[in-house]
């Protein structure tokens, strides 16, 4: 089985040489117009703030 995990696959007209090809997707195409309200941003805000300082609290320990 472990031999099996280790040999290159035989995936059709790609060279072993070549890398395999990826594709990349948006997640969420962002819509023009339409922004955060301003209560989200200044929760974010507070969240960041928070988890910096918790950081800053655990590095020291």
């Amino acid at each position: 089985m472990v031999s099996r995990a280790q040999q290159p696959s035989s995936s059709g007209d790609t060279s072993p040489s070549e890398p395999r090809r990826i594709e990349i997707l948006d997640e969420d195409p962002v819509e023009p117009g339409s922004e955060p309200s301003p209560q989200a941003v200044d929760n974010l805000r507070e969240q960041v703030a928070k988890l910096q300082e918790e950081l800053k609290r655990l590095k020291r320990e």
